[in-house]
């Protein structure tokens, strides 16, 4: 019976609450308009504002970024005066709203502007690429100096290898050629067809006329000294009758001794000649042909052998493969430096992509607005009917009291 008694209450009480609504629903209607036209008027009259975001990819240099996002996004919010009270929207002047760092991804910055304009947001988003373009420029004006001085360098040397290593190298080869090797030859012509030829012709004048003429001379003088010897014997052998006789025999015997001893003293200095032609002059000949032969010539041809085989060869090596393989590494160092100035390896920051811009300001959001003020001064109206619904009933039972 209780729970009866208590549902019917209810029920009364909530006709009640209508039947008070419904009997002020003018008053309710005409407040929730009014309260809706004001913010009508408010969303319409109020300045729109209009939010601008681009991202921005930092600048870098090889795998180095030239700040990183975290520290980058510090500098700006000091800079642009983010979350500061002094940074609000005027007439003339857009604000950055917000920079924040892309999640997991180092090397990019969302920028957000606003402003009365969507140009006015815009030139402000710029401007902070600019900021950050500047601010970082230094860098790249000393990277990009340094890494085309090192290019001219580098061209430098690849032009002092052309010009000045190869025409040297080529050079020393000529001198060798024209020089080395025709002196070594023309020494060798001199030994061969000189020196070693006129040794020979020395030998053969002391084998054909000294020793031929010495020869001559033993022969001769040999045939005389027997001779002599012939006619000692024959005095010595002879009778002699008379001391005249005897006289004369003994005069001729002198006579003919001494031109034995004399013709002896010639034959042993003509030994004495022949043993010196054969001993000394001949073999000295013979062996000063021997040196020429062994030690001058060979000596050349050694000497001539080297410049070919050693010197020369290295200097045609140098040539035709070191200073092509050095050109080429030249080359190659200037393409690697080349391409360090290329935007693959080198750029300032930059927007990726485009900024984006909403024709729509984001404040007033007028739809909003007004539907939640529609719904609020409703929600209010009817909370003063009913308020002062209950005042009134608080007077009446104090009056019937």
């Amino acid at each position: 019976m209780q729970d009866t008694q208590y549902i019917e209450e209810d029920k009364i009480d909530l006709k009640d609450l209508l039947k008070i609504i419904l009997d002020k629903k003018k008053f309710i209607g005409v407040f929730t308009f009014i309260i809706t036209i004001l913010s009508m008027i408010y969303v319409f009259f109020k300045t729109p504002i209009y939010e601008v975001k681009s991202v921005i990819k930092i600048g870098y240099i090889g795998d180095n970024l030239v700040e990183k996002s975290v520290l980058l996004k510090k500098k700006l919010d000091i800079v642009f005066q983010i979350g500061r009270p002094t940074n609000k929207i005027t007439e003339g002047n857009a604000i950055v709203s917000n920079i924040s760092t892309v999640k997991n991804i180092d090397n990019l910055i969302e920028v957000s502007t606003q402003a009365y304009s969507n140009e006015k947001a815009k030139n402000k988003n710029e401007e902070v690429l600019s900021f950050i373009k500047n601010e970082y420029q230094l860098k790249f004006d000393e990277y990009n100096f340094n890494t085309e001085l090192k290019i001219k360098n580098l061209k430098l040397a690849l032009k002092n290898v052309k010009e000045q290593e190869r025409i040297n190298v080529l050079n020393e080869i000529k001198k060798i050629k024209t020089q080395e090797l025709v002196r070594i030859d023309a020494s060798i012509n001199v030994l061969k067809k000189q020196k070693i030829p006129n040794i020979d012709k020395k030998i053969k004048f002391l084998n054909e006329v000294e020793l031929e003429l010495i020869n001559n001379k033993l022969s001769f003088n040999n045939k005389k000294l027997k001779e002599y010897e012939e006619n000692i014997k024959k005095i010595v052998s002879k009778n002699t009758k008379t001391d005249t006789q005897s006289l004369i025999s003994a005069m001729h015997m002198l006579s003919n001794q001494n031109l034995v001893l004399n013709l002896q003293n010639i034959i042993e200095d003509l030994n004495k000649q022949k043993a010196k032609v054969l001993n000394f002059d001949i073999r000295s000949l013979e062996d000063e042909k021997l040196k020429l032969l062994n030690m001058d010539l060979k000596e050349l041809y050694r000497k001539k052998e080297n410049i070919i085989n050693d010197k020369l060869r290295k200097l045609i090596l140098k040539k035709d493969v070191l200073l092509k393989e050095k050109e080429n590494r030249i080359i190659d160092e200037i393409k690697v430096e080349q391409n360090k100035l290329t935007k693959n390896y080198v750029n300032n920051s930059e927007i990726i992509g485009e900024i984006i811009i909403d024709d729509y300001p984001i404040k007033p959001k007028k739809k909003i607005i007004i539907i939640l003020t529609f719904i609020i001064s409703l929600i209010f109206s009817i909370f003063i009917v009913l308020l002062l619904n209950f005042v009134n009933n608080l007077k009446f039972n104090k009056d019937d009291k």
